[in-house]
């Protein structure tokens, strides 16, 4: 007789009168397995102005989601919210403080998932460095402050600023050393009689540290008050003033003395007070009104860093085609841009960014053009903008030249001419032929834009008629009018004249007219060097040596200091710059497979850019063919380097603490920490790829690394041999850190002292891990590959990201391809070993009759081909035979076919 069970959940008060209620969740039985929330996946933090946006994908059976956040990395994490939409916003946060989050699933039935992959975002803030700002203290609305032309708004809400505790919105620096505080409270809201807009010091950020304050109330007047210990209660005294209001602190040693003012100019002191270990200064907004905000305005505020000095911009003409743009540096600016305009107050166009010099060299294409720039210098997140600068030309100096001697030997002689002093003049021994003038020097020509000239008081009238001119011999034979005067020029002011001649000239000078004595008070020349004309450079020429590499060599080029290398996916452009060097050669690296790439150069003379060369074009290996993009055989018997024969030069790797090159490998140590550095995005370029290394370890622990690529412990990809606790080997691959892992895992494991050859390829999401050419782990389910990492910039053989310990052992060689090889070609590499390729040749099948038998066979080194047949050589279609696969026997390719259906006649070939 069957036997009836009830399973189910039982719930009792214990008392008949009182119901007990209980919450189960994760509730499983027979006929009763409801599915779990999945982990939540692809957690993206953004950060904004005192919070981050959070935004993740719909996880599988979630009915809502626990938001969780913690001050470090790895935690511990606290809910900060529970949501059921899929994004949260995280406000009231500290700007500049770098946050880190994780999210998890909720199943009303099953209950919580793990968490997803952490993430990490740093807010900002709206003041610029050295500021900043946040609340104080539980505050009811969260405040809020910025700067704008100097002026700032601040907008806090708390209790008060008395008592005990504080609760307020604090803009502040830090400071620990005497000095004056002055602000201006240009308006103050009356969200309670008692608010308060000042300047505050206080010892910490905590709502009841120390501290003193001078404030402007709505309806109290003006404050100074202090809380003389962490804690303790407020004293204070009071005068009149409302806003606009002055109001000052200043601190001498561990005294804080406070004023007020009307005009900024008669301070009247309100309170002193004596303070220790005061680390924080500046603007304090409380509006004594917790469910409310009170708004301040502040200007004309000065600290110790604040304001920042002006930013200047000067642009000078310095070739017919250079503009040479400078700046003053300030403090915490972390990077410069220069924009341009032709015309005065734009619009501006960017023409360079993040720039860390004070100068920019422009190529325009004539400096006459008319050019205007502005500078910007970015701060704390902010962008301050210099004043508009304008191209303006240098006044020209040089050894002066002319008539010797003066009239009546009175010392009135060419010397006057440029002393800068318009009382003075040359006043010549006679009264024709006479002139004065610069020789710039040798090998120095000058293009004249401006002449300035003021004549002798009371002699005005003996300019008319006089010439200026340029020359580059000094007897002025074949001397080039640039200016000849014809009105009567003003007393004691320059007049200017403006040329146009694009001529430059060694000489320059005034020639005094028939009569006229000289009688010059002074001169002024401006321009700018004169440069000749740069021809077009030539020679180019684009050799494509792999499937990711292009080498470039070109002419020499007299007189070039560098070249720009310039690169397009299209004939004739538009071309990107790639590259400045001095050589003239260049590998250009990390290119895609099959694809044709064209180039022209330009060279740069003395700081001028030539017209860009002829252009030369090639195309990339295909990436079925020669996909081997890195080769490093560790043939090296020495050094602190490792060359890769097939990317080149610019892929070469480092030893940066030493290892043992020699026999064609590479032996690494442990115990001395010891590993390559492979370049800084080797990697980025791939999605799908092969990776392959034969390996000899000499001993074995957790989690040791063959390679590791990635920038830091939360992307990489790496190959362990022996991965925590099941000690085989693994492939694994993040964009979020260990718990963000997808991985492929194995049952094997590399026997110590014994050559193995490891490979991991990936091809459209399908990853398979290689042992001696055996596939011993598979994953069709990675979404992510080696460009999802970015441009990695650690890169080791032998190393981890994290503190794992190093590789003991010896490596023969390393490889890249990128293209994902097929399992034929993987178990032709491990037999043909670590010192030959596989053949980028088709191959030669040589035939043998075994009795009826045909056996076929191949080059070992020609992998990954299918057989093929068909009975005529005119019509029909080849078909794969796949009833046969072909063995690897001794150093070939071989398949034993039994003789045909019906018998006739089978063609045979070999397809890739």
């Amino acid at each position: 007789m069957v036997t009836t069970e009830y399973v189910g959940l039982a719930v009792s008060s214990h008392d008949a009168y009182t119901l007990s209620t209980a919450t189960f969740d994760r509730v499983t039985g027979p006929g009763w397995n409801p599915p779990p929330a999945g982990i939540p996946t692809g957690l993206v933090a953004t950060a904004g102005i005192e919070q981050v946006a959070l935004k993740w994908t719909v996880s599988a059976n979630a009915t809502s989601y626990n938001v969780k956040r913690a001050s470090t990395v790895g935690g511990p994490y606290t809910t900060v919210a529970s949501v059921t939409t899929t994004n949260y916003t995280d406000t009231r946060l500290v700007g500049r403080t770098k946050y880190y989050y994780v999210v998890s699933a909720v199943n009303s039935l099953t209950g919580e998932s793990d968490n997803s992959a952490p993430v990490n975002a740093t807010p900002t803030v709206n003041v610029p460095l050295p500021w900043m700002t946040q609340d104080i203290g539980v505050n009811g609305l969260w405040g809020s402050a910025g700067v704008t032309n100097g002026v700032f708004t601040v907008n806090g809400s708390g209790d008060d600023i008395w008592n005990s505790a504080d609760t307020f919105r604090f803009v502040y620096v830090t400071n620990s050393s005497d000095c004056t505080v002055i602000a201006r409270v240009v308006s103050v809201s009356n969200s309670d009689g008692w608010a308060k807009a000042g300047i505050m010091a206080r010892d910490s950020l905590d709502p009841g540290a120390a501290n003193t304050l001078i404030a402007v109330t709505p309806g109290n007047g003006v404050i100074f008050q202090y809380r003389s210990s962490d804690g303790g209660g407020c004293n204070n005294s009071t005068t009149s003033g409302s806003a606009p209001y002055w109001v000052k602190l200043v601190r001498s040693g561990s005294t804080f003395t406070g004023y007020c003012s009307a005009n900024g100019t008669t301070w009247t002191q309100v309170g002193s007070t004596t303070l220790t270990n005061i680390a924080y200064i500046g603007l304090a907004v409380s509006s004594h009104n917790s469910s409310s905000l009170c708004t301040a305005k502040f200007d004309n505020v000065s600290l110790p860093g604040w304001p920042p000095p002006l930013l200047m911009a000067d642009a000078v003409a310095a070739s017919s085609t250079r503009v040479s743009v400078t700046w003053n540096n300030l403090t915490n600016a972390t990077s410069y841009n220069v924009k341009r305009s032709t015309t005065s107050g734009g619009p501006y166009t960017l023409i360079a960014s993040g720039l860390t010099a004070t100068n920019y060299s422009d190529s325009v294409a004539s400096v006459r053009a008319g050019y205007y720039y502005v500078v910007s210098a970015l701060i704390g997140g902010g962008e301050t903008n210099s004043p508009e600068a304008a191209v303006r030309f240098l006044k020209l100096t040089g050894g002066i030249i002319g008539t010797a001697g003066s009239w009546g030997g009175s010392g009135n002689t060419i010397t006057n001419v440029f002393d800068g002093d318009l009382t003075t003049f040359f006043d010549a021994p006679g009264g024709d032929g006479d002139w004065v003038g610069l020789d710039f020097g040798a090998g120095v020509s000058n293009v004249i834009v401006q002449i300035n000239y003021c004549p002798r008081s009371g002699s005005e009238s003996r300019m008319v008629g006089g010439v200026f001119q340029g020359a580059n011999n000094l007897n002025f034979t074949g001397a080039v009018t640039l200016f000849t005067i014809t009105n009567q020029p003003a007393t004691g002011v320059f007049t200017s004249a403006s040329l146009t001649n694009p001529a430059g000239f060694r000489y320059v000078r005034y020639l005094s007219p028939s009569s006229g004595f000289g009688n010059v008070a002074e001169l002024e020349f401006y321009g700018y060097p004169w440069s000749a004309s740069v021809p077009v450079p030539d020679g180019l020429s684009a050799l494509a040596v792999s499937t990711s590499q292009i080498n470039l060599t070109w002419n020499v080029f007299s007189s070039a200091s560098s070249y720009n290398v310039k690169r397009s996916l299209t004939n004739g452009g538009s071309y990107t710059t790639i590259a400045s060097v001095t050589a003239t050669n260049y590998p250009d690296s990390g290119l895609a497979g099959g694809t044709m790439y064209y180039y022209v150069f330009s060279a740069v003379v003395s700081g001028t850019n030539s017209a860009d060369s002829a252009p030369a074009a090639a195309t990339t290996f295909s990436p079925t063919l020669g996909s081997l993009a890195h080769r490093y055989s560790f043939s090296e018997t020495g050094g602190a380097s490792i060359a890769d024969s097939v990317g080149g030069p610019v892929w070469n790797g480092a030893l940066p603490s030493g290892g043992t090159l020699s026999g064609g490998q590479l032996t690494l140590s442990s115990n001395a920490q010891q590993y390559a550095s492979l370049p800084a995005g080797i990697v980025s370029s791939l999605s799908n790829f092969t990776v392959m290394v034969w390996v000899n370890l000499t001993s074995v622990s957790d989690w040791t690394r063959i390679f590791d690529f990635g920038s830091d412990t939360t992307a990489n990809m790496f190959l362990t041999p022996q991965c925590g606790g099941g000690g085989t080997v693994r492939f694994a691959i993040t964009t979020g850190g260990g718990g963000g892992e997808q991985q492929i895992n194995s049952s094997s494991t590399l026997s110590l002292g014994v050559r193995h050859q490891v490979a991991v390829t990936l091809s459209s999401g399908t990853g398979i891990l290689y042992v001696d050419g055996v596939a011993v782990g598979t994953n069709s389910g990675l979404t992510l590959n080696p460009s999802s990492l970015g441009n990695t910039v650690n890169n080791y053989l032998g190393k981890s990201q994290y503190p794992d310990p190093y590789l003991d052992g010896a490596l023969n060689e390393f490889r890249i391809y990128n293209v994902a090889l097929s399992s034929p070609e993987i178990a032709a590499t491990a037999a043909l070993g670590s010192g030959q390729l596989l053949s980028t040749n088709s191959p030669a099948m040589i035939p043998a009759l075994s009795g009826v038998n045909l056996t076929l066979s191949w080059s070992l080194a020609t992998a990954g081909f299918a057989l093929q047949s068909r009975t005529n050589l005119t019509s029909g279609d080849w078909v794969n035979i796949t009833s046969l696969a072909p063995q690897i026997i001794g150093s070939q390719w071989q398949v034993t076919l039994p003789p045909p259906d019906g018998g006739g006649s089978v063609y045979y070939r070999l397809a890739k």
